[in-house]
């Protein structure tokens, strides 16, 4: 396992979902919010479900294992439920990031 290759991936995924919930969040206000913070951390919630239910999918296609989208579900839920349930995603996504590192192929450099 090759653990900065790691923390990259897990980096440019979290400043990706980042860029996207701040665009989001100026777009599409909240009604009746003035607290822009608020938007950017409801918008990341919905965005981190969002990724850990397509890396869940993913990664049931790779494995052939349902527990898989059960595991992404699961972080798609904590992500929505609590306001910072974020976490319980980039955990979510270093462990899908392993998996996916163990295989065959790997992750590209």
């Amino acid at each position: 396992m090759d653990w900065p290759k790691l923390l990259g991936y897990v980096g440019l995924t979290s400043i990706v979902i980042s860029f996207a919930a701040h665009i989001a969040s100026r777009i599409i206000p909240e009604f009746q919010s003035t607290e822009q913070l608020q938007d950017l951390i409801r918008w990341s919630g919905y965005l981190w479900a969002y990724a850990s239910v397509v890396m869940g999918i993913f990664l049931m296609k790779l494995t052939h294992r349902t527990t898989e989208v059960c595991w992404g579900g699961l972080s798609a839920l904590l992500s929505l439920l609590f306001q910072f349930g974020m976490f319980f995603a980039v955990i979510y996504f270093f462990h899908a990031y392993a998996k996916i590192d163990k295989m065959n192929n790997g992750l590209p450099p």
